[in-house]
C-alpha cells in the first residue's frame, strides 16, 4: 500500500504541471554538513502566487547525528524522515529567489516541524543552486541545494513579469491611497 501511495503521489506531481496553466515542477537535492547533517530530496509543484512563486510538495531526508564517545571514537547516528513540504517568495528578481518555508514530516515516532530561509540563484531557466538555513531541534542547520525545473521552466519568465506588474500596481495603489 504504501508503494502503491508513493507511485500515486509522484505521477499526480509529474502530471499536474503538463495540464495546469504556468505551473513549474521543481526537484531538488540537498546535504547539510556536520554536526548535524540533513540531506536528501524533495520534489514539488510550484503555484504562481500573488507577488512570488508558491511552492508545494514532499521531501525524504536522513538526519545524521555525529557524536564522540569516551574513547575519542566518532560515531554516526543516520534517521530517515518524510513529509510535506510548503514555501513562497518573500524577494524576487529575475536571477536570485529568497523563500520562507517550512517542513513537517514523521520522524521515528514524533512529527518535526522545521522554519527554513533559502537563497536560489538561477544559473539557467531550469537550474539554479541555493543555500538554506533552517532551525531543526533548535539548532541551525544549512545546506547547500541544487534544483532543476522541468515542465514549464519556461513559464518562469511570464510569471516574474505578472509580478512586477502586480507589485507596481499595489505600489501606485498605495500613493493613492496616503
Amino acid at each position: 500500500m504504501k508503494t502503491l501511495y508513493k507511485i500515486f503521489t509522484i505521477t499526480i506531481l509529474i502530471w499536474l504541471p503538463r495540464f495546469v496553466d504556468a505551473q513549474t515542477l521543481k526537484t531538488s537535492v540537498y546535504s547539510g554538513a556536520k554536526p548535524r547533517a540533513i540531506s536528501g530530496v524533495s520534489i514539488g509543484v510550484q503555484l504562481p502566487g500573488f507577488i512570488g512563486d508558491i511552492e508545494v510538495g514532499g521531501f525524504y531526508e536522513t538526519h545524521s547525528k555525529f557524536t564522540t564517545d569516551s574513547n575519542g571514537e566518532e560515531s554516526r547516528e543516520v534517521i530517515g524522515a518524510q513529509g510535506i513540504l510548503a514555501s513562497f517568495s518573500v524577494a524576487s528578481t529575475r536571477k536570485l529567489n529568497v523563500n520562507f518555508g517550512t517542513k513537517i514530516g514523521l520522524i521515528r515516532d514524533g512529527v518535526f516541524i522545521h522554519p527554513s530561509l533559502t537563497a536560489e540563484y538561477y544559473l539557467s531557466d531550469i537550474v539554479s543552486v541555493g543555500v538554506e538555513s533552517r532551525l531543526a531541534n533548535m539548532t541551525p542547520a544549512f545546506q547547500a541545494k541544487l534544483s532543476f525545473y522541468m515542465f514549464g521552466a519556461q513559464d518562469r519568465k511570464f510569471r516574474q513579469a505578472k509580478y512586477k506588474a502586480r507589485k507596481e500596481s499595489y505600489r501606485v495603489h498605495k500613493q493613492y491611497r496616503d
